[in-house]
């Protein structure tokens, strides 16, 4: 209740490595995950299941403490992966009633929160660790922020900043806050869909070397 999701996702090939994930606990509260496998095609795409299986499968123990969480992600995707394997990760657990977002961000590109009435810089989402599958140790530092009615969350992988057009420049972050920005009086899917037009018109006819993958979540009330 009083949030808003929409999404964006295309592979560069037939099947992918980018992961996103809306996973309900209750009535009040729920998962947002995107993420990052490396690499593409079929073995990311496998990895990236595995990926989703042990996101899932730890929530029920791990909810609330999203640091434990991803160490246990971590530590679990550290012993199916080759050392050249690793995958970016934010997990976020979104509460509607409180609007409190406790996340945590395994060097995934930083998501991107532009407050009502849009005049200060968007804030990002760092806190957290090192991607998982690297290491098998290693602590993770969650975050927490607070949403407010109009608010809007940006999440993507690479594939969408580094997408390039016909003269070999990148989409960039910048052209995402310009959108937003614009935007930030519409819905979750006016904002995703507005994003991924102008993505497709900025590549033209360039090949897309990497999976793209973006989520929108907007707070449409307060409680």
């Amino acid at each position: 209740p009083g949030l808003d999701f929409s999404f964006f996702y295309q592979p560069a090939r037939e099947v992918g490595g980018d992961y996103f994930d809306f996973i309900p606990f209750d009535s009040q509260q729920m998962g947002l995950a995107i993420g990052d496998v490396s690499g593409k095609g079929l073995p990311s795409a496998l990895l990236m299941a595995s990926l989703q299986s042990l996101v899932r499968t730890n929530l029920a123990v791990r909810e609330g403490n999203v640091g434990q969480f991803a160490s246990d992600v971590n530590a679990a995707f550290y012993r199916l992966t080759s050392s050249s394997r690793y995958a970016t990760l934010f997990f976020a657990c979104v509460d509607a009633s409180s609007r409190t977002v406790l996340y945590v961000n395994a060097g995934h590109n930083p998501p991107l929160v532009f407050r009502s009435g849009g005049m200060a810089e968007p804030e990002l989402l760092e806190s957290g660790g090192r991607p998982v599958g690297l290491m098998p140790g290693g602590n993770y530092h969650a975050g927490q922020i607070l949403l407010g009615e109009g608010d809007v969350l940006v999440a993507f992988t690479d594939g969408v900043t580094e997408a390039v057009n016909p003269q070999d420049e990148e989409f960039g972050e910048n052209r995402i806050r310009a959108i937003v920005s614009q935007l930030q009086g519409s819905s979750a899917a006016a904002i995703s869909n507005q994003i991924a037009l102008e993505l497709r018109q900025f590549m033209a006819d360039s090949s897309q070397w990497d999976d793209i993958t973006l989520v929108v979540m907007k707070v449409t009330k307060t409680p």
